[in-house]
Protein backbone atom coordinates (compact mmCIF):
# COMPACT_ATOMS: atom_id res chain seq x y z
CA UNK A 1 0.00 0.00 0.00
CA UNK A 2 0.89 3.44 -0.86
CA UNK A 3 0.80 6.34 1.54
CA UNK A 4 -0.84 9.65 0.12
CA UNK A 5 1.16 12.06 -0.47
CA UNK A 6 -1.20 14.61 1.60
CA UNK A 7 0.46 13.55 4.85
CA UNK A 8 -3.24 11.85 5.91
CA UNK A 9 -1.39 8.74 6.98
CA UNK A 10 -4.16 6.85 4.76
CA UNK A 11 -3.38 4.80 1.56
CA UNK A 12 -3.23 6.68 -1.41
CA UNK A 13 -6.06 4.07 -3.13
CA UNK A 14 -8.67 5.30 -0.70
CA UNK A 15 -7.98 8.71 0.13
CA UNK A 16 -7.15 11.50 -2.44
CA UNK A 17 -6.73 9.19 -5.78
CA UNK A 18 -10.70 8.81 -6.36
CA UNK A 19 -10.71 12.74 -5.65
CA UNK A 20 -7.99 14.27 -8.11
CA UNK A 21 -9.47 11.24 -10.84
CA UNK A 22 -12.75 12.52 -10.55
CA UNK A 23 -14.49 9.07 -9.31
CA UNK A 24 -15.47 11.45 -5.89
CA UNK A 25 -16.32 14.82 -4.85
CA UNK A 26 -14.04 16.50 -2.24
CA UNK A 27 -16.32 16.69 1.33
CA UNK A 28 -15.16 19.61 3.17
CA UNK A 29 -12.23 22.19 2.72
CA UNK A 30 -9.68 20.06 4.39
CA UNK A 31 -10.03 17.30 2.01
CA UNK A 32 -9.95 19.95 -1.27
CA UNK A 33 -6.58 21.29 -0.07
CA UNK A 34 -5.11 17.96 0.92
CA UNK A 35 -6.34 16.79 -3.22
CA UNK A 36 -5.27 19.91 -4.48
CA UNK A 37 -1.36 19.14 -3.19
CA UNK A 38 -1.64 15.40 -3.91
CA UNK A 39 -2.75 16.64 -7.35
CA UNK A 40 0.46 18.80 -7.53
CA UNK A 41 2.50 15.92 -6.28
CA UNK A 42 1.18 13.55 -9.03
CA UNK A 43 0.83 16.08 -11.71
CA UNK A 44 -2.78 16.00 -12.39
CA UNK A 45 -3.18 19.65 -14.06
CA UNK A 46 -6.80 18.57 -15.02
CA UNK A 47 -7.82 18.41 -11.30
CA UNK A 48 -5.87 21.58 -10.43
CA UNK A 49 -8.07 23.57 -13.26
CA UNK A 50 -11.90 22.01 -12.33
CA UNK A 51 -10.82 23.18 -8.84
CA UNK A 52 -10.12 26.34 -9.11
CA UNK A 53 -12.53 28.80 -8.79
CA UNK A 54 -14.75 29.10 -12.02
CA UNK A 55 -14.66 32.70 -12.88
CA UNK A 56 -10.98 32.81 -12.36
CA UNK A 57 -9.84 29.71 -14.53
CA UNK A 58 -9.49 31.22 -17.93
CA UNK A 59 -6.98 33.72 -16.98
CA UNK A 60 -3.95 31.43 -15.72
CA UNK A 61 -1.52 29.90 -18.56
CA UNK A 62 -2.08 26.59 -17.74
CA UNK A 63 0.85 25.31 -19.89
CA UNK A 64 2.88 27.58 -17.71
CA UNK A 65 1.33 26.64 -14.97
CA UNK A 66 2.01 23.13 -15.96
CA UNK A 67 5.87 23.66 -16.51
CA UNK A 68 6.19 25.02 -13.44
CA UNK A 69 4.40 22.50 -11.26
CA UNK A 70 6.71 19.32 -12.97
CA UNK A 71 9.73 21.26 -13.02
CA UNK A 72 9.25 20.57 -8.95
CA UNK A 73 9.43 17.75 -6.64
CA UNK A 74 6.78 17.47 -4.44
CA UNK A 75 8.27 16.17 -0.95
CA UNK A 76 6.35 17.09 2.16
CA UNK A 77 2.87 18.66 2.98
CA UNK A 78 2.32 19.76 6.28
CA UNK A 79 -1.20 21.09 6.90
CA UNK A 80 -1.20 23.44 9.77
CA UNK A 81 -4.54 24.96 9.97
CA UNK A 82 -8.22 25.14 8.19
CA UNK A 83 -10.20 27.87 8.74
CA UNK A 84 -13.74 27.64 7.10
CA UNK A 85 -16.76 30.27 7.64
CA UNK A 86 -19.45 30.89 5.40
CA UNK A 87 -18.46 31.10 1.86
CA UNK A 88 -15.17 31.52 2.14
CA UNK A 89 -11.74 29.99 4.05
CA UNK A 90 -8.04 29.67 4.40
CA UNK A 91 -5.39 26.53 4.37
CA UNK A 92 -2.26 27.28 6.04
CA UNK A 93 0.06 24.36 4.85
CA UNK A 94 4.16 24.01 5.16
CA UNK A 95 5.32 22.69 1.82
CA UNK A 96 8.74 21.31 0.84
CA UNK A 97 9.81 21.04 -2.64
CA UNK A 98 13.27 20.30 -4.62
CA UNK A 99 13.76 21.87 -7.64
CA UNK A 100 17.19 21.28 -9.42
CA UNK A 101 19.92 20.27 -6.16
CA UNK A 102 17.84 22.68 -3.90
CA UNK A 103 15.16 21.76 -1.18
CA UNK A 104 13.15 24.19 0.01
CA UNK A 105 10.33 24.34 2.39
CA UNK A 106 7.96 27.47 2.69
CA UNK A 107 4.85 28.35 4.61
CA UNK A 108 1.24 28.68 1.93
CA UNK A 109 -1.82 30.22 2.72
CA UNK A 110 -4.05 29.35 0.63
CA UNK A 111 -7.56 31.27 0.16
CA UNK A 112 -11.16 29.32 -0.98
CA UNK A 113 -14.57 30.32 -1.86
CA UNK A 114 -17.61 28.06 -2.18
CA UNK A 115 -19.48 28.64 -5.15
CA UNK A 116 -22.65 26.77 -5.67
CA UNK A 117 -22.34 24.44 -2.40
CA UNK A 118 -18.77 23.05 -3.60
CA UNK A 119 -15.40 24.76 -2.45
CA UNK A 120 -13.38 25.80 -4.93
CA UNK A 121 -9.34 26.76 -4.59
CA UNK A 122 -8.84 30.77 -5.09
CA UNK A 123 -5.40 32.04 -4.30
CA UNK A 124 -2.61 31.04 -2.58
CA UNK A 125 0.40 33.45 -1.10
CA UNK A 126 4.03 31.90 -0.45
CA UNK A 127 5.81 33.49 2.30
CA UNK A 128 8.71 32.58 4.92
CA UNK A 129 10.93 30.54 1.50
CA UNK A 130 13.83 28.84 3.09
CA UNK A 131 16.53 27.14 1.03
CA UNK A 132 17.41 24.18 3.03
CA UNK A 133 20.64 22.00 2.59
CA UNK A 134 20.46 19.06 -0.71
CA UNK A 135 22.03 16.94 2.64
CA UNK A 136 18.32 17.93 3.65
CA UNK A 137 19.45 18.86 6.77
CA UNK A 138 18.72 22.44 7.47
CA UNK A 139 21.61 23.01 9.83
CA UNK A 140 24.42 21.79 7.39
CA UNK A 141 26.47 24.53 6.25
CA UNK A 142 28.61 22.88 3.87
CA UNK A 143 26.69 22.09 0.96
CA UNK A 144 26.11 25.56 -0.27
Amino acid sequence: MKKCPCGSGLDYSTCCQPLITGATKPVGLEQLARARHTAHFVGNILFLKTSHTPGDRQSIDWHDYLIETTSLEWLLYDLVSVHAGGKSGSVVAMITVRKQSFVYRYRETSTYLMVDGEWYFNESDIDDMKKICPCDKSHCLGCY
